[in-house]
């Protein structure tokens, strides 16, 4: 008794995908946002997907009250304080803090940490960033 019939599906050549990352951005653009284009998906639940939705690097949010270590679990995972790292008995930031590891080709790993309003980072096309608004 078969209650479900497979059906081979249509594959895409190994040949055009070169990493997960690349199959994935190309499926989407193949099958989904046809669809969500046609079906206005954008209007309802969320943006179309960016190019950086896929090439951006993964990322974690800390979230909490002020005085709960969010700065001191960072300086610890970084093994080093970084630039707008500020500790203080009352709040302290009042804008998002972004740290990111850029990796140089020829020099060891580079460190670079800024400070930056919500407005730049939203205008930002390295950083997915459209549930900022």
């Amino acid at each position: 008794m078969v209650f479900f019939k497979i059906i081979k599906e249509e594959q895409i050549s190994l040949s055009f995908v070169t990493s997960i990352i690349d199959g994935l951005k190309r499926l989407y653009l193949q099958k989904l946002k046809p669809l969500e284009v046609t079906y206005h998906f954008n209007d309802f639940v969320s943006p179309l997907l960016t190019n950086s939705d896929f090439d951006a690097k993964p990322m974690v949010m800390l979230l909490g009250q002020y005085s709960t270590g969010k700065t001191t679990f960072i300086k610890h995972l970084l093994k080093t304080s970084y630039l707008g790292a500020h500790i203080g008995p009352e709040s302290t930031t009042n804008r998002f803090v972004v740290v990111m590891v850029l990796l140089a080709v020829v020099y060891k790993e580079l460190l670079q940490a800024w400070r930056m309003p919500k407005s730049k980072l939203y205008r930002s096309t390295k950083i997915p960033r459209y549930h900022l608004k």
